[in-house]
């Protein structure tokens, strides 16, 4: 090996050292940069602290609305508990010779059905003042007019 194979060996070996030199200094400053950052990955999003106490109060004004809602819920169960116990329950008694009009007349009376003109209309249109039956029955305020109706004619 002569003088410039051995130079030329060296010159060789001094770009390849500056070239690997040059490619990790520059590689390893982007990898220091990008580590500081949070890395987003699927299903996961990256909040400010900003965003994240805005969301926290949000949700802790839903909670809030939620038992709320919970609270006016149990309200409305407890009324309508207080409706079903001032529910009138009435037993009729219907006897021979006794007229439709009486019988409506006895479940007005006892605030089973709003009115006594709707209960024997009812009857009257629906051809049922001939079909009721003589019997003890158990009715209350709750009933509709036609279920009533139904109850007695069976």
């Amino acid at each position: 090996m002569d003088k410039r194979t051995f130079r030329a060996l060296g010159a060789g070996i001094i770009t390849g050292a500056l070239i690997m030199f040059a490619f990790t200094y520059f590689t390893a400053q982007n990898d220091e940069a990008t580590a500081s950052e949070p890395k987003e990955t699927e299903g996961t999003i990256i909040l400010t602290q900003e965003e994240f106490d805005s969301l926290n109060t949000q949700l802790k004004e839903w909670e809030n609305r939620a038992i709320e809602l919970s609270k006016s819920q149990n309200t409305a169960t407890d009324n309508t508990e207080s409706e079903t116990a001032s529910m009138t329950r009435f037993i009729l008694s219907v006897e021979s010779g006794m007229t439709f009009p009486e019988i409506s007349e006895k479940l007005a009376e006892y605030d089973i059905i709003p009115s006594s003109e709707a209960f024997n209309d009812y009857l009257m249109d629906n051809q049922l003042t001939d079909q009721i039956q003589i019997g003890t029955y158990d009715l209350h305020s709750s009933l509709s007019i036609e279920e009533i109706a139904s109850i007695l004619t069976k």
